[in-house]
């Protein structure tokens, strides 16, 4: 694990483990801990994984997030697994960008414990993920299965994988509003305590809620516009 990386786990760790923040953070010390997880690197120390690896194949799969990520850099992060005779394990990569403009008070700094946290959340799903690709699609999945088919159709992307992929982002988004709402109020806590915010209810107004049917989305200005998706 990197040292920028062990930074934004530890400032996570420094939470109640009652929080979002905490138990996010004390999961990946615990699955790094016990080689579930290879590591959490940025992108241009890729490499590190790959020693930690002595199949090819797992080897190969590294090298195909480096280019995925390298050709999109669009791209913050990407989880990716490797499949062992009764083991399920993982890697995650962070976009040297995000981290390096990732200082303590910088909007970056926020956005790129949001991002840790989403990754994380990919990584914890990691089991619940392969059994949905292999449940067999049904009517009641799909207000139109004939649209959700015939997408398949056109684009290659069998309804399994939609499903799969549209259901983990849900979690690992919902995972991610919930850290952003630790880390608002333990901010707004010290500002409080400091006497900087004096206004009655500020902690409630300063904390969002979701409304039916958003979804959090995590993007480069986050730390100042923190937009939902509908």
């Amino acid at each position: 694990m990197d040292t920028d990386i062990a930074d934004l786990l530890n400032q996570l760790r420094g939470f109640s483990f009652l929080t979002w923040a905490g138990k996010t953070a004390d999961f990946a010390l615990h699955e790094l801990d016990n080689h579930n997880l290879v590591g959490i690197v940025r992108l241009s120390k890729a490499q590190h994984l790959k020693d930690q690896l002595n199949d090819l194949i797992h080897q190969a799969r590294i090298d195909q997030a480096i280019v995925v990520m390298n050709s999109n850099h669009t791209i913050q992060a990407i989880t990716g697994i490797v499949q062992q005779p009764n083991w399920i394990r993982g890697f995650i990569l962070i976009s040297d960008d995000l981290l390096t403009l990732s200082k303590p008070g910088d909007e970056k700094h926020i956005e790129a414990m949001l991002v840790l946290a989403h990754e994380l959340t990919h990584f914890r799903n990691r089991v619940l993920s392969q059994d949905l690709l292999s449940e067999p699609i049904t009517a009641d999945d799909y207000v139109n299965p004939v649209l959700a088919e015939s997408s398949f159709l056109d684009h290659g992307v069998n309804t399994e994988s939609v499903r799969t992929k549209f259901i983990e982002e849900i979690c690992c988004r919902h995972v991610s509003w919930r850290v952003h709402q630790d880390l608002i109020e333990d901010h707004a806590r010290q500002r409080i305590n400091a006497g900087v915010i004096v206004r009655p209810h500020a902690l409630e107004d300063l904390k969002s809620n979701l409304t039916v049917g958003s979804l959090i989305s995590c993007g480069t200005k986050i730390g100042r516009n923190f937009a939902y998706l509908f």
